[in-house]
């Protein structure tokens, strides 16, 4: 998206690229993927997990290669991962959440409806302070299983 199109005025935070490869999952760079920086390599998508919450770090160098765990409440599970980022499920309110690197995060969302939504559904994402899910076409080609059982 173009930066003059933004709201202004804009200060940088940081700039990851992601990009997903099918069978291999989303790859994620520190920086900026067309003019890599030269101290930067590609990496899968990884995540940390929260020791005592069971949460989920987004991040290009983490320890696990999928969710922590997840409740059958946490829809954003589906909506932002394929199947095979997904952890074991989980009953416990208090676990199974998602924190990380923002960047990656909002490429998550981006890459889950198409390009053409972005700019409506990117705003409506984030109200009263919380993320929201939706439930519009996949934007990238994923092997994504729906909670319904239905591959998309």
């Amino acid at each position: 998206m173009p930066a003059v199109s933004l709201p202004q005025p804009l200060n940088h935070f940081k700039t990851f690229s992601v990009f997903y490869s099918g069978g291999r999952g989303f790859w994620v760079l520190r920086g900026d993927g067309t003019a890599p920086p030269s101290d930067e390599s590609w990496h899968l998508l990884r995540f940390e997990h929260g020791a005592t919450d069971r949460s989920s770090y987004l991040t290009p160098a983490g320890n696990g290669d999928t969710l922590r765990c997840q409740r059958t409440d946490q829809l954003w599970a589906h909506m932002l991962l394929p199947n095979i980022y997904h952890g074991p499920q989980t009953q416990n309110l208090t676990h199974g959440g998602l924190r990380g690197e923002l960047p990656i995060f909002l490429a998550l969302i981006a890459m889950s409806m198409e390009p053409t939504n972005l700019q409506q559904w990117l705003p409506w994402m984030f109200q009263n302070s919380q993320w929201q899910t939706h439930s519009l076409q996949r934007g990238c080609k994923c092997a994504f299983i729906s909670p319904s059982g239905y591959t998309r």
